[in-house]
Formats: C-alpha cells, structure tokens, sequence
C-alpha cells in the first residue's frame, strides 16, 4: 500500500480522520489526501420522513462478532416500553454463533430479528425509526451511518468518525448504551439531532454533489 499511495496523482478519503492514518501508518504527506464525502444514493424528502409514535430504535450492521450486535438486544431488554429492530445477517462463519446468541433473545416482545433486509424495507425501517444504535469496536465511517442520517435517525455508536456520532447523537466511548440511549429520550433530544443530521448529510453527501466533486479534482490533476 505505501508504494501505491507515494505513486498515486490522487488520493482521496471518504473520512477526515483517515488523512493522519495515512501518515502515521505510509508517510503520506498529508497535503497530498483529500476528503471526498461518500455519497448517499437516497436521500428522502424532508415531508416524506415520518417517524413512530413510540420510541423506535434499529441496528444496521453485519451480525459478525467485531459488530457486537448482542449489545443491541440488551438494550431491547433493558427498555421494554421501546421497539427494537435489528437488520442484518451475519457472515458465513459466524452463522451458528448468530443463531446461538439470538435464541437467548427470542422471547422479547419488544425485538424484532429482520436479518437481511431490501433497500426499500430498509428505507421503511429507517423512516420510522427513531435511532440508530452502531456498537462495533472499529468502524471507518460507515455508510449506515450516514443513512440513518438522512432519515433523521439521531446515533448511538461506540465510534465516533469525524466526531458525527457526538454531533448527531451520543458517543458511547465507555459503551454506556443504557445511558446513552436514555439521553437521546429524554425531552426527545433524538429528534433535534436527527433532523440536524438530516440537513448535514443533504449538504454534504448528495450523490450529485459528490460526483461533482469527484470530477472537479479530476479536471484540477489534468491541469497540472
């Protein structure tokens, strides 16, 4: 990867905290990366976003053991006035541990075990979902993240990419999902957060824009 990255005209990032990585880990000079925000393909109209009457909180990730999607069912049983719903499945290796660790949940009323979603069930979900709830150990900045934004969805993530997690929800850097989840709560602070992540990702993550950006850079290298 060094040697690829000190060859290449162009460098682009879809984080900002990945500039300091590169140099720590290939001596790229930071000078050289720049941030190219990953697009979002959908991006509803305000209107159109309508969320539960009852709080509604979902988990959008592989079920893989690094994803520590187990924390989210506990919340599930820690808040049974609340709807939890889970969309993933987990990779062919982790199948039986999956199952194993569902099956101690199956009796909540309260969790519903998607597994595999579509887009457009996807879309419902996060419409109507109040919060996102991301507890994996490492994350870049993930796309589902950012989707959940553009659904006005507030996050709840032991991650905090570009400080978006504390910006549009709540770090959980001591994995205090509980408390976190009961802050977003209380006075419905999810939904002012939600919808000012709404407008951030509609700013800055438009596929339109992006791409015009993409080409910008492109021009300015041909240029040189």
């Amino acid at each position: 990867f060094g040697l690829a990255y000190k060859k290449a005209d162009l460098i682009l990032t879809q984080a900002r905290y990945y500039v300091d990585k590169l140099r720590r880990l290939y001596g790229v000079d930071p000078g050289r990366v720049f941030y190219l925000p990953n697009p979002v393909d959908y991006i509803p109209e305000e209107g159109g976003i309508v969320k539960a009457g009852e709080p509604t909180v979902c988990y959008l990730a592989r079920m893989d053991p690094q994803k520590r999607y187990w924390l989210f069912f506990e919340l599930a049983r820690q808040f049974p006035e609340a709807h939890f719903i889970a969309m993933g499945k987990p990779s062919v290796l982790y199948e039986d541990r999956y199952r194993e660790v569902v099956s101690k949940y199956a009796g909540l009323p309260n969790l519903e075990v998607r597994g595999f979603v579509s887009e457009g069930e996807k879309r419902e979900i996060l419409d109507k979902c109040w919060v996102l709830v991301l507890p994996s150990i490492r994350e870049g900045l993930p796309i589902a993240m950012l989707e959940a934004l553009a659904h006005k969805c507030a996050l709840l993530s032991s991650v905090n990419p570009d400080g978006l997690t504390e910006r549009f929800g709540y770090w959980a850097r001591k994995d205090d999902f509980a408390e976190g989840l009961r802050w977003l709560l209380e006075g419905n602070r999810w939904r002012r957060l939600g919808e000012e992540g709404y407008k951030y990702v509609r700013e800055n993550h438009s596929i339109v824009r992006v791409i015009t950006q993409f080409i910008n850079k492109l021009e300015e290298l041909g240029r040189r």
